[in-house]
């Protein structure tokens, strides 16, 4: 804030200077009238024996320039976070042997499975996946060994329904939290090509088998 903007913030900081001392950020003005950060730190002494209030003024210029290009630079992660079209999610190894919850998804994570972001956050892989404690089990495993991997899976959205998945995992720090990386690709259609094939040859095996007529097949040579 500016406490140049308002004189009587101005005078309640300065009595709690008196009182206590005050640390905040505001604006301050060069003699050129240009406008830059501080950072001051106030606080009531005597000097003499006369009470004067002693304020250190640190210039943040610099400091609130990388801030603004850390959260430019995080919009735009956001941004391409949300747009991938396939799951992503993060969910954290707590003591290094069992998985917490999930600590960030993607929209698309949100809308396959059909949850809120908020109530999503608050699930782990053992509720959203349909592999038994084995397979989690060996993430865990690889995540010692510091290993990826990718293997397919069935994810459960929130009203019950399947979704296949090939499912591409790594493993990563961050903010200081070691966590399992996964990006989810639906194979929804993949599996119903694999379905609908094997339903055809089948189908030809049983016409093949129970034919009252010889048939036999010539390759091409």
């Amino acid at each position: 804030f500016d406490l140049r903007q308002d004189k009587d913030l101005a005078k309640k900081h300065m009595q709690m200077t008196i009182n206590k001392g005050v640390f905040l950020e505001t604006v301050h003005m060069r003699k050129d009238g240009s406008l830059f950060p501080v950072e001051v730190s106030s606080q009531s002494t005597s000097i003499n024996g006369v009470p004067v209030i002693l304020s250190l003024i640190r210039d943040i210029s610099e400091r609130k320039t990388v801030e603004l290009e850390l959260l430019e630079s995080e919009k735009k992660y956001r941004k391409l976070f949300n747009a991938v079209q396939d799951s992503i999610y993060i969910t954290e190894i707590l003591d290094g042997s069992r998985l917490g919850k999930i600590i960030e998804a993607n929209d698309t994570t949100c809308q396959r499975l059909g949850y809120t972001k908020e109530e999503l956050l608050n699930l782990s892989l053992y509720d959203i996946s349909k592999k038994d404690p084995h397979f989690i089990h060996e993430l865990i495993n690889m995540y010692k060994k510091n290993e990826s991997c990718t293997g397919e899976n069935v994810h459960l959205t929130k009203d019950g329904r399947e979704i296949p998945v090939e499912v591409t995992v790594h493993f990563l720090n961050m903010n200081g939290k070691d966590c399992i990386y996964s990006m989810a690709h639906d194979i929804s259609d993949r599996r119903n090509a694999e379905n609908a094939l094997k339903q055809s040859e089948e189908k030809f095996r049983s016409v093949f088998e129970n034919a009252l007529d010889g048939i036999f097949l010539i390759e091409e040579i």
